[in-house]
């Protein structure tokens, strides 16, 4: 319990971050896995999507792209933290089949992702859901790594402050 508790607080991080998104993202696994604890058979899918080996979190997420709305984007997005590279990877593209601008925080972040093909999943994903182009060559550098998220999350905090506003 004190685990649990402890992770909680770890995840509890500014909006849009990956910690927050997998906090979130465990949260809908565990309610889901508990709700339908009679039925297994028809949410494998949610329990894959915590299992151990990473090629059913990759399988998990396919099923989840075929869904859509609010569930399914956090669940992607809580994909995003995954500590085997193929996964984050996967829900990368798995955001940009969804297109929501919800996941454009968290694929900024992606960016910076320690694996390459990450960080290349993460550019075709914002292209696509931002309709902005992002400088691949800047992806190689770590310096110009950072400077290009510094300026994607200035870029983003500009476009939410207009779009709030507008409303």
């Amino acid at each position: 319990m004190h685990e649990r508790a402890s992770q909680r607080n770890a995840a509890r991080l500014m909006e849009g971050s990956l910690g927050a998104a997998r906090e979130q993202h465990l949260q809908h696994v565990n309610q889901a896995a508990d709700q339908n604890a009679s039925q297994p058979p028809r949410h494998e899918w949610l329990k894959a999507l915590s299992d151990p080996a990473p090629a059913r979190r990759v399988l998990a997420l396919e099923v989840v792209c075929r869904f859509s709305g609010e569930h399914a984007l956090d669940l992607v997005i809580g994909m995003l933290s995954d500590p085997d590279p193929c996964v984050r990877r996967a829900a990368a593209s798995a955001t940009e089949r969804l297109g929501s601008v919800r996941s454009v925080s968290c694929l900024i972040v992606g960016l910076d992702d320690p694996d390459p093909s990450v960080r290349r999943a993460c550019q075709r994903a914002l292209e696509v859901v931002t309709k902005r182009s992002v400088d691949l060559a800047a992806l190689h550098d770590p310096k110009r790594r950072s400077q290009l998220v510094a300026e994607l999350v200035a870029w983003w905090k500009r476009e939410r402050l207009a779009e709030l506003l507008a409303d």
